[in-house]
């Protein structure tokens, strides 16, 4: 059992990186910065770096007297949140898609397909680790990639980092690339050779998808 990646976009926007053979990354501001939307692509919580939750408030009133509201009793979720007040990176977003041993897309989420139309399905994910990275290198950044962990926001105490996203969205079992440092806001980043190891499906299709490999016959 393996895996594949897939970025799911709207057709022109996959077309265009596959043609070019590159990839967009965001500036991570922006996704704290823009209105949050049900599928999680932009999220007010996303690059957290703590939250703990608040079990009680107290409160002096203009009379003098004090006022206690307690979690569960007379107050509702509340927390406290810490965020970096001035993030220089930039970030891509993929989905990764398990394989059975059969080599079919399992365990997928149907509503990856709201992320958008079209995927760019990148099969050769080894290859593509190794390119991506050395054109992030060639760049003058550094870069992280890995899956992305999910948390319960109204229930976690302690830190948390750029790869933690809320529990709503696991939907999405998204796989980060972060960049950086960068201060120019969005950018594309170069993957050569990224033709020969992705093609484009409809995003509706991604669940069923089944690889099958051609062997080579022996040579006599």
């Amino acid at each position: 059992m393996g895996h594949i990646l897939a970025k799911m976009q709207e057709r022109k926007y996959i077309q265009d990186m596959f043609e070019n053979e590159y990839l967009y990354f965001s500036f991570q501001k922006n996704f704290r910065e823009q209105p949050n939307d049900q599928i999680g692509r932009y999220d007010s919580r996303d690059g957290n770096l703590y939250t703990a939750q608040i079990q009680w408030i107290e409160i002096q009133l203009p009379d003098g007297t004090t006022q206690k509201f307690e979690r569960g009793i007379n107050l509702g979720h509340a927390d406290h949140s810490e965020n970096l007040e001035d993030p220089q990176f930039n970030i891509c977003c993929l989905t990764i898609c398990p394989l059975n041993e059969e080599l079919q897309v399992t365990g997928l989420s149907d509503r990856v397909s709201e992320l958008g139309d079209s995927a760019l399905v990148i099969f050769n994910t080894e290859k593509f680790y190794d390119t991506i990275e050395k054109s992030i290198s060639d760049m003058g950044m550094k870069c992280e990639m890995r899956p992305v962990k999910y948390y319960t926001y109204k229930e976690h105490n302690g830190e948390l980092s750029l790869f933690h996203k809320d529990v709503e969205f696991s939907f999405q079992n998204e796989f980060r690339i972060i960049v950086g440092p960068n201060l120019k806001g969005d950018i594309s980043v170069p993957v050569p050779g990224l033709k020969s190891m992705s093609f484009i499906l409809e995003s509706t299709r991604l669940s069923s998808l089944r690889f099958h490999i051609a062997r080579t016959p022996p040579i006599d």
